[in-house]
């Protein structure tokens, strides 16, 4: 999924910039890097490895968690700001994925019922 064109794959509904929510949960942390708020936020964690795909979901949802429950009205006003910020970029930037879905159906079903009808 690249370029400004690019849509979702039909999987994913949408997304969040976890950076900005961290920003705007924990103001004053000196850094947002995984590393850096594991230590900081999360010491229980001990067997985070960096880059590992598994542990970095896994921390960042663990992360997610805690800045929700840490100053929830911060976290509210955040994401639900972040999730308009990205409607308005997948509607500048590209069609939405499930109207383009839709039509893709709908098309198919007219071809479909096009080749049955020639058929005859």
């Amino acid at each position: 999924m690249h370029g400004q064109n690019a849509t979702l794959p039909s999987n994913v509904n949408g997304f969040l910039d976890s950076l900005c929510v961290f920003k705007s949960v924990w103001p004053n942390l000196q850094s947002r890097s995984l590393p850096f708020l594991i230590d900081n936020l999360l010491p229980s964690t001990s067997s985070y490895t960096a880059h590992d795909a598994v542990d970095d979901t896994r921390a960042l949802q663990d992360l997610w968690e805690t800045a929700r429950r840490h100053n929830a009205d911060q976290f509210r006003i955040t994401v639900r700001g972040n999730i308009v910020a990205t409607q308005e970029l997948l509607a500048k930037h590209g069609p939405d994925p499930t109207e383009q879905r839709e039509d893709e159906s709908t098309k198919q079903q007219e071809e479909h019922q096009k080749v049955k009808e020639d058929a005859r």
